[in-house]
């Protein structure tokens, strides 16, 4: 079973291309843009016609409200909205199964539904709130939360961290700054912390307070270390 939980920051539509997404964290550090993956989250909930009321300017509570007045099966219906001003709106159908709800911040939404209890979205809301770091480590911040927390109520299988940003995929490719998943394993969050861990150790930036000088003594050791390896010659 997967336990699953999102937290969406503010959304920035792009009015002359409503269909693109713009997702600006908190500390407006950086920029990813959301395309499909928006769209497949949001399309119960016309999704499409949500990005463009956005882009015309209503406020997220007004656009959740008009998509679920339009929409006869609204009690089946979760879905969670921040506008370009980083209010934001949350829906949970009272047809959902328990637990369900969600909760709303300053800049981002958060819900879930066949949850364990009724603490689990809070505390995924205030880790994201108070974590450190960029989006991705406090998106896995939230997760761990709601998953210490108890989770979905069905029990563990899955996790993933999707983040995306223009051209900050491998080599500057692709948007896929984080893509991340876990499908089969007892503690998938855990699992995924430690993918994360790896993936920013080959593909991103050494921290300025760990980088060291190279003076000519720590090159030879480096030469003698790959050496010893069979990397140098």
């Amino acid at each position: 079973r997967v336990f699953r939980v999102v937290v969406v920051e503010a959304l920035q539509v792009d009015t002359e291309q409503p269909d693109t997404v713009y997702k600006v964290d908190s500390s407006l550090e950086e920029v990813s843009m959301l395309q499909d993956a928006v769209r497949k989250a949001l399309k119960r909930a016309d999704g499409k016609d949500g990005l463009k009321m956005l882009a015309r300017g209503m406020s997220a509570q007004e656009v959740v409200n008009r998509l679920t007045s339009d929409d006869e099966q609204r009690e089946q219906r979760q879905l969670g909205l921040v506008d370009r001003m980083g209010n934001a709106a949350t829906f949970t159908g009272s047809g959902c199964y328990d637990w369900a709800g969600g909760v709303t911040g300053a800049g981002f939404a958060a819900q879930g539904n066949i949850l364990a209890n009724d603490q689990v979205v809070p505390a995924m809301a205030q880790a994201f709130e108070t974590a450190k770091g960029d989006l991705a480590a406090r998106l896995l911040a939230a997760l761990s939360a709601g998953d210490d927390m108890g989770g979905d109520k069905r029990g563990r299988q899955g996790a993933a961290l999707f983040v995306v940003k223009p051209n900050a995929g491998y080599g500057g490719h692709t948007d896929r700054y984080i893509d991340l998943r876990v499908d089969d394993h007892g503690q998938p969050v855990r699992e995924l912390a430690r993918l994360l861990t790896l993936h920013r150790l080959y593909f991103g930036q050494t921290p300025v307070h760990e980088k060291i000088a190279l003076t000519s003594a720590l090159v030879r050791e480096l030469q003698q270390a790959a050496q010893r390896h069979g990397m140098y010659r």
